[in-house]
């Protein structure tokens, strides 16, 4: 018999039940996490691929997932960490499956992992090339840029960035939403955040729903790329802590 282990789904399944058995809307939620209800209604549904999972301990300690203890006071220890000791309490696994997966996570923890290092910049305005090609220099990384659809690929085909930023609102022929599809169908390992001048939410969570691991406001909090560059990296490593966790229980 095949041993069983947790899944995105199950928690995304956990997720709405708590949700619809205190009662509470998308909107209640929202406001409640700081994050739209259309995202959340995402998340819930499966239509995002990668949800986060900074967003998905912030939801369950709002629904009372016995995460109050791991997010009431600083700790030491990370997401991957978090999310482990998260599982155990809510008893998705066995005991012998909770130690497959604590020895398996630590090994994974202890290991570098993905390091951002090379960043590609897709935008179509020059000024703003510049400036954020500046800016995230200073911080260590190698960055390149590209203006539009045809320059972005012709680029992927030189070099594989570790991370794209790529601008939603291309004036070209092909916007980028349709360059984030083509990158997603060729290298669908390279994250991509997208960069948005315009409030346009929809538009943003369409982004998402491609498989853009999140967006930002360009003209008002480019720094949150620093934030989100640990996230990318951390997703990494507990996605390959999650496939070295699937390969057991499934041989």
């Amino acid at each position: 018999m095949k041993r069983r282990f947790v899944t995105l789904p199950e928690i995304r399944k956990i997720i709405k039940d708590r949700r619809l058995a205190l009662g509470y809307s998308l909107q209640d939620l929202g406001s409640m996490v700081d994050i739209d209800r259309n995202t959340i209604k995402l998340m819930e549904d499966g239509k995002i691929n990668d949800p986060g999972f900074s967003r998905i301990l912030k939801i369950l300690h709002a629904l009372g997932l016995d995460a109050s203890s791991i997010m009431a006071s600083p700790s030491k220890d990370s997401h991957l960490e978090q999310i482990v000791i998260l599982i155990k309490q809510e008893s998705l696994f066995n005991i012998k499956q909770k130690e497959m997966l604590v020895t398996l996570i630590q090994k994974q923890i202890e290991k570098n992992g993905t390091k951002i290092k090379t960043i590609l910049i897709v935008d179509d305005q020059e000024i703003f090339l510049k400036g954020a090609k500046a800016m995230i220099e200073k911080k260590g990384f190698t960055v390149e840029t590209a203006t539009n659809y045809k320059s972005c690929l012709e680029s992927l085909t030189n070099t594989i960035p570790d991370l794209i930023l790529l601008d939603i609102d291309l004036k070209e022929d092909k916007n980028g939403l349709d360059l984030l599809t083509s990158i997603k169908k060729q290298y669908p390992s390279i994250p991509c955040v997208m960069l948005t001048g315009i409030r346009n939410q929809q538009i943003a969570q369409e982004a998402l729903t491609l498989g853009a691991f999140d967006y930002i406001d360009k003209n008002e909090d480019m720094d949150k790329i620093f934030y989100i560059i640990p996230k990318i990296e951390e997703f990494d490593r507990m996605r390959d802590s999650y496939k070295a966790i699937e390969d057991l229980v499934t041989n």
